[in-house]
């Protein structure tokens, strides 16, 4: 195996590694914030579970309450928009992704591993890094949102809790 190839290999495939590992973190911290959403509604759901029929007549406690579950659902769709797999319809012509794989015929995808160049490799390999980079770009964008927003729910749900 000539030493430039080699060099590129290693690094094409740190590159991969690296951008998977963002992903579990971007998926991890996701799981975190739904988390914090969860206690927050918890929290809110019990307070309101206390309150008497008179209470409820009350306007503005109810707009309080409204708005809070507006936060909790708007921080919701964002985090499972983080986790939610991004998937693409399968090619032939790829080797890496898994729909990739499956579309093609076990024998096909076989042949087509055994007769691979090293160029093959490596531009295959450098493809999917760039996928795999627009991915972590998505996730980390919409991490940012949601985590603005359960911060903000958060703190919302502690001022209703304190109101209501």
């Amino acid at each position: 195996m000539p030493r430039d190839y080699k060099l590129n290999l290693d690094f094409i495939k740190s590159v991969n590694s690296y951008l998977f590992d963002q992903i579990r973190l971007a998926d991890t911290k996701a799981a975190w914030t739904f988390s914090v959403i969860g206690v927050s509604t918890a929290a809110l759901v019990s307070r309101i579970s206390k309150l008497d029929l008179v209470d409820w007549m009350i306007k503005s406690k109810v707009i309080l309450m409204i708005i809070a579950f507006g936060l909790i659902v708007f921080s919701v769709k964002n985090v499972v928009h983080v986790i939610y797999p991004r998937v693409r319809e399968g090619s032939k012509l790829g080797l890496f992704y898994f729909k990739d794989i499956t579309s093609q015929k076990k024998e096909e995808y076989a042949e087509k591993i055994s007769n691979l160049s090293e160029q093959r490799i490596l531009k295959d390999l450098s493809l999917q890094a760039h996928a795999l980079s627009g991915i972590v770009d998505e996730k980390f964008k919409t991490l940012r949102i949601a985590i603005v927003s359960t911060i903000i729910t958060l703190l919302w749900v502690v001022i209703v809790l304190f109101f209501i």
